[in-house]
């Protein structure tokens, strides 16, 4: 993994790029001085987070979820949090992690994010895989199981899960082979496996919850020019466009490096409004925002573009 120091760098609208640097002190120094020395918003701006950071600083976990109920936005304007610093910092840094906006995420689940980032200065850093997921992940796992003696069968889909006395019985192959196990561990796809288990499944104090997880679309872009338009080597965010959180990969990812042109992956998120557009025009809109906010890019020629999308890639975390 390719480590960044986790600065925060956000891009606007009409070209301007400024960063959120991390000084090198002790946490919680490191971001709230490096906000303070921030000039991208006003010092009364930047000084209204002082209160609500402390809070989240010094929450207990039982307080930080006394506020599931609230939206983090009315959380942090209860706080006096400014509105500007909400939409220029907060809301592009909350869409991409969560895939929500400050208006709809849970209070809850931002607090305990900010309350790891203020308590350890690495907890905010942003981590490139330097290659394919496979490659650089999942092989290497499969690689270590085996080398213990561990059989990994591929092409095996489950068609149904066995529950009997409150734990799992058996597993069904879509062969109709039965296998039992010691243990079962699931890597499945919340959807895929709400599907293969019984409906008993829905009465079990361990698995009824899976049930009230609702999925949140995902689209993903990802645009390849003909030419540089940006030197920056880390994860970008930008409030009030079409995208949020991006990277320009060819600066990264050493696969990308000998490469003209830039490699930029961009994450579309909220997505529920995007999921009937076509991928034309969804490039479409990605090209004219980014080059809005990249004056670079607009001189530069789009060589190949690519939508993907993830209809249940992750789960709303509403209050």
């Amino acid at each position: 993994i390719l480590w960044k120091d986790g600065d925060y760098y956000l891009a606007f609208r009409g070209g301007r790029v400024d960063a959120i640097r991390v000084a090198d002190l002790p946490a919680p120094l490191h971001f709230l001085v490096g906000l303070l020395r921030y000039r991208g918003l006003p010092l009364r701006d930047r000084l209204s987070a002082l209160p609500a950071f402390t809070e989240i600083l010094l929450s207990t976990e039982r307080h930080r979820r006394r506020y599931d109920l609230r939206t983090f936005r009315d959380w942090a304007r209860s706080r006096g949090v400014s509105e500007r610093l909400i939409a220029q910092m907060l809301d592009p840094m909350i869409e991409g992690l969560m895939f929500l906006d400050c208006h709809h995420v849970s209070s809850t689940n931002v607090l305990f994010d900010l309350h790891y980032m203020l308590r350890d200065r690495h907890a905010a850093r942003f981590g490139f895989f330097d290659g394919g997921l496979s490659e650089k992940l999942i092989s290497p796992i499969a690689d270590h199981l085996r080398a213990l003696g561990v059989l990994i069968r591929t092409r095996c889909g489950v068609q149904s899960i066995c529950v009997r006395d409150g734990a799992v019985h058996d597993i069904e192959l879509a062969s109709g082979e039965r296998r039992r196990a010691d243990a079962y561990v699931s890597a499945l796809p919340l959807h895929v496996l709400r599907r293969v288990l019984p409906d008993t499944a829905r009465d079990h104090d361990d698995l009824a919850g899976l049930w009230c997880l609702e999925p949140t679309p995902i689209v993903a872009a990802q645009l390849w020019f003909d030419r540089k338009v940006t030197t920056i080597a880390d994860l970008l965010l930008t409030p009030g466009c079409i995208f949020n959180a991006y990277a320009d990969l060819s600066n990264i990812l050493t696969e990308h490096a000998a490469r003209k042109g830039s490699v930029v992956h961009l994450v579309l998120a909220p997505a529920l409004h995007l999921m009937s557009m076509s991928d034309e025009r969804i490039v479409r809109e990605v090209l004219a925002d980014f080059r809005d906010v990249f004056p670079a890019a607009r001189d530069a020629r789009l060589l190949k573009s690519v939508v993907v999308r993830s209809p249940e890639g992750f789960y709303r975390q509403y209050p």
